[in-house]
């Protein structure tokens, strides 16, 4: 947390923060929700901390405490979360199998301000990019918002047959919340190559490991 210069890290789904080697528990966050990760990121326009667990997201001030909490619809629990500018960008996943959505969010009010449908069950993790954030969803693909939707950038080969990456049951384990990283242009993507089809569970043509999407060339091992 830049303003405190402090280190934070979540135990069992309980966000803490360092201060002068000491770790503290942070009061007050959402209730821990069984099979759902805590998402944890900075918000500079706020100067505060955002914890997501659940269909939850808490804003804490800089002095470790609730400013405001936001809840999301029951069938959603938040993945991954990205800001940028007055935005926070909040990824989920559809726990009965709809539409996932991405959510914006002011961090002053306790509904969203915006939703926007990718048209799968999930969202793997979200990045902030360039003027905008980058996403990559359940099916593979790399999504960046353009306001008013999403553009594809590129895809993963799964996304080109008819076998599954992921199901609306499963662990999170496709991607997880932070397995993205963009250093200008360039995107990187650390992913788990198995599939959720029980006569191809792995690809040749994707290797799990670090994927990056460069402009220029496009998406590639």
């Amino acid at each position: 947390f830049p303003s405190h210069d402090s280190w934070c890290l979540t135990t069992w789904r309980r966000p803490k923060y360092n201060n002068a080697g000491t770790w503290t528990t942070i009061s007050g966050t959402p209730a821990a929700v069984t099979g759902a990760p805590t998402v944890l990121e900075v918000f500079p326009n706020q100067n505060s901390m955002l914890v997501g667990l659940g269909n939850k997201v808490a804003r804490l001030t800089n002095s470790w405490t609730v400013a405001t909490t936001l809840t999301l619809p029951a069938d959603y629990r938040v993945l991954s979360i990205a800001t940028n500018g007055s935005y926070a960008y909040i990824a989920t996943r559809h726990v009965e199998n709809g539409e996932a959505m991405m959510f914006i969010w002011t961090g002053i009010n306790t509904t969203n301000d915006g939703s926007y449908g990718v048209g799968t069950h999930g969202i793997q993790a979200i990045r902030k990019y360039q003027s905008s954030v980058v996403l990559v969803d359940s099916l593979g693909r790399l999504l960046q918002f353009n306001g008013s939707g999403f553009t594809e950038l590129a895809a993963l080969p799964v996304y080109y047959t008819r076998v599954n990456w992921g199901d609306a049951n499963n662990d999170y384990g496709n991607m997880f919340s932070r397995g993205m990283v963009v250093d200008g242009d360039l995107i990187y993507l650390n992913i788990a190559q198995e599939t959720e089809d029980s006569d191809y569970r792995f690809l040749p043509n994707m290797l799990g490991s670090i994927w990056c999407y460069d402009p220029k060339v496009g998406l590639y091992q």
